[in-house]
């Protein structure tokens, strides 16, 4: 089942360029999680988006705003990798 936070990012995917997909980052020994990618990406801009569609489905943002906090960078030379370690990617 996907998490309130993807449904968000899946949402804003398109307005924003972003690619919604699962990664392994640093010191996950091959576990995946919900992450995102895209160019120039303004976070502040995504964190409002994501507040946005919290409030247009109802959903909880006390949920997306613990899920959020788990957000960590990764730059893997060509761009940026924004990933949210333990929170699980769905297809």
């Amino acid at each position: 089942m996907k998490s309130n936070l993807q449904k968000a990012l899946e949402w804003i995917a398109s307005d924003y360029d972003l690619e919604v997909r699962s990664y392994s980052g640093r010191a996950m020994n091959g576990r995946e999680c919900l992450a995102f990618t895209g160019n120039n990406v303004n976070t502040l801009k995504v964190g409002f988006a994501i507040a946005e569609w919290a409030d247009e489905e109802g959903a909880s943002a006390d949920e997306i705003l613990f899920d959020m906090n788990k957000l960590r960078i990764d730059d893997f030379g060509m761009g940026q990798v924004f990933y949210f370690p333990g929170v699980s990617f769905s297809m």
